[in-house]
């Protein structure tokens, strides 16, 4: 995942990867930036979803193990814009 100048990766081998680091990350940008590229998470996700059935080497296994890392990974994400939404306004 690109962002800013910067690349996260996320691994359906290991999805918890650096999931704090990557929230630390995301927390620079704007709230509307963070959730542009959330949204760019999911529509990544979805994409693997109808593309992977049709690669032998990957299948539905890799399409939910995919998916999952990227549903956690954007929960989580909102998750923190939602308290610093509500830190900002105390």
């Amino acid at each position: 995942m690109l962002i800013g100048q910067a690349v996260i990766s996320t691994s359906v081998d290991n999805p918890t990867t650096n999931l704090h680091s990557l929230s630390h990350i995301m927390n620079t940008f704007s709230i509307d930036d963070q959730l542009v590229m959330l949204i760019d998470r999911l529509n990544d996700a979805v994409n693997v979803c109808y593309e992977a059935p049709e690669i032998e080497d990957q299948g539905y296994p890799y399409a939910t193990g995919y998916s999952r890392s990227a549903m956690k990974e954007v929960s989580d994400s909102l998750s923190s814009i939602v308290k610093q939404l509500r830190e900002e306004n105390v």
